[in-house]
């Protein structure tokens, strides 16, 4: 299999995804990379979006476990954090899974960042579309990892915890939803991890939005809330990429001992 670091770098190198044009181009060339990944030919599911068309790619059962990240970026740069980082760590992990034997659902949709957000989303497509096959899953929307930390402000942990050490942080469902899922799944995590219960509004932003009733945690970092989002400095320097490569080992063993 490839290495971390070269999946990362192709999916950097398609550069920004604001358009539908350039979407078009970044879904034939991750479509191409998982193939390469023995991931299996994904399934284009089209749907229509303020007049133009954009698809979803769509990997494996969708009925138990599946990793999420949205491909589309905002700004001039090629989102090396926001979302590059979600969509390699979802590819990695989903292959080294099914290397192992355990085959995760796989959904990289377009769509998620403005003007899009919150309203036109290729996740809610998705979730309009597999409603039925969703009903016991348990989805991890990936995005925003990586990015690197500003040491004299802590206060960037998506919880406002104070931490030193970089942590993943699970953005858990509210609590009418039941929330016993998420901490298991975050106690299974071979990584420092953070489960948030507290009814953190970040948790009802992007592509976990659409998903309410359904059990969707959003995974995000505790040093992301220091990135520049949708601007010039979110490049691949700019990402801890050993990190995304631990985050994504992480996810997979989480599959293979859930899946197996």
């Amino acid at each position: 299999m490839q290495t971390f670091t070269n999946i990362f770098a192709r999916i950097c190198q398609l550069g920004p995804r604001n358009s539908p044009f350039r979407t078009a181009v970044a879904a034939d060339q991750i479509a191409a990379l998982c193939r390469e990944l023995g991931l299996g030919n994904p399934a284009w599911e089209q749907f229509e979006s303020y007049s133009d068309a954009y698809a979803n790619l769509c990997l494996g059962p969708i009925d138990r476990l599946v990793f999420t990240a949205h491909y589309d970026t905002c700004g001039p740069a090629c989102g090396a954090c926001d979302n590059s980082s979600g969509v390699a760590v979802a590819l990695a992990a989903a292959a080294i899974a099914k290397a192992a034997g355990a085959e995760v659902g796989l959904l990289i949709n377009a769509c998620e960042e403005p003007p899009f957000f919150a309203r036109k989303m290729g996740s809610q497509d998705w979730v309009a579309r597999h409603s039925s096959e969703l009903t016991d899953a348990e989805i991890i929307v990936i995005d925003s990892l990586g990015g690197m930390h500003k040491p004299e402000s802590p206060s960037g942990h998506p919880s406002r915890r104070n931490v030193a050490e970089r942590e993943l942080v699970l953005l858990a469902p509210s609590p009418q939803d039941g929330n016993a899922w998420a901490t298991d799944i975050g106690s299974e995590l071979d990584i420092p991890n953070f489960v948030d219960l507290t009814g953190n509004s970040i948790r009802n932003l992007g592509d976990t939005r659409c998903m309410t009733g359904l059990k969707a945690l959003l995974l995000l970092d505790s040093h992301t809330m220091d990135v520049p989002f949708h601007m010039p400095q979110d490049i691949p320097e700019a990402v801890d990429v050993a990190w995304l490569e631990r985050a994504a080992n992480s996810l997979a063993a989480l599959a293979v001992a859930r899946l197996t």
